[in-house]
């Protein structure tokens, strides 16, 4: 698999050559359906070989990002929750997983939101789980531990991603409990019309 970037008057470009000849249906899918949290992808010819334009137009790499600066928490976390919004997406057009590439020179941020865009392949390298913990050990060491929100829950899910009973959606529960705790946490020293103003507000939901 080849990758490159190309640009024209209008927009940046990550292009991927597989070396496949035929369509099927992951492509096919991938290629005629917006899926929210997918970079646009076209399928184009050029001189017998088939290229995948996926448009990366306004948006920053996480690897880019996090050469600049050390990465916060809260962001890691809006990552994760978007990989699990998107994966769920994909069960309803069938789409396999595993086609999520989890390299993090290849997932795109929003440069102001930090909202995630993944990148679809029509030929996967590798399995879901270990992308996942391969890319929660590139950040660990990124991480700013000046800005506190999200961190611990950062080291959590990757104590969880370690396991041999690690299962992707599960992350959605060590989310939902730990951010729970957190909004208890902010929540018990607050007054009365505090907490009612306060009850509730989880940072992410499904």
């Amino acid at each position: 698999m080849k990758m490159d970037y190309r640009r024209d008057l209008q927009h940046n470009y990550l292009v991927v050559e597989t070396g496949e000849k035929t369509e099927n249906y992951i492509t096919r899918m991938m290629t005629e359906n917006q899926v929210q949290g997918l970079l646009g992808c076209e399928c184009r010819r050029m001189d017998q070989k088939k290229l995948y334009y996926y448009d990366i137009t306004s948006k920053i790499s996480l690897a880019e990002k996090s050469r600049l600066k050390k990465v916060k928490g809260s962001e890691v976390l809006l990552i994760i929750q978007g990989l699990l919004q998107v994966l769920v997406q994909l069960e309803e057009y069938l789409i396999p997983a595993d086609q999520i590439c989890l390299d993090w020179n290849y997932i795109y941020l929003d440069p102001v939101s930090c909202y995630p865009s993944f990148c679809c392949l029509p030929a996967a390298e590798k399995k879901l789980e270990q992308g996942i913990r391969e890319l929660l050990e590139e950040l660990l060491p990124r991480l700013d531990h000046q800005e506190q929100t999200g961190v611990s829950v950062v080291y959590e899910l990757y104590q969880y991603a370690i396991q041999d009973t690690f299962l992707v959606m599960g992350l959605q529960s060590v989310l939902e409990r730990r951010l729970m705790e957190d909004d208890r946490n902010r929540t018990s020293g607050l007054s009365g019309e505090e907490k009612q103003r306060t009850s509730g507000n989880i940072i992410f939901r499904r």
